[in-house]
C-alpha cells in the first residue's frame, strides 16, 4: 500500500513485482494473499545503458 503513494519512478515496477509475486504464490502453492509477507528485500546493481541520440 505505501509503495502507490509513493512519488518515485521506480515504485511502479516495485509494486508490480510484489503483486506478481502474491498472485503467483496464491496460484502455484495455494497459499493466502492476506498471510504473505516480505522477509527480504535486495536490489543489485545492473548495467547501466546510456541513451544514445542520433542527430
Amino acid at each position: 500500500m505505501i509503495l502507490n503513494l509513493m512519488p518515485y519512478r521506480a515504485s511502479y515496477p516495485i509494486l508490480k513485482l510484489v503483486y506478481s509475486a502474491a498472485a503467483n504464490a496464491t496460484h502455484y502453492r495455494d497459499f493466502d494473499k492476506a498471510n504473505l509477507f516480505i522477509t527480504k528485500a535486495e536490489v543489485s546493481r545492473s548495467t547501466i545503458m546510456k541513451k544514445f541520440r542520433l542527430g
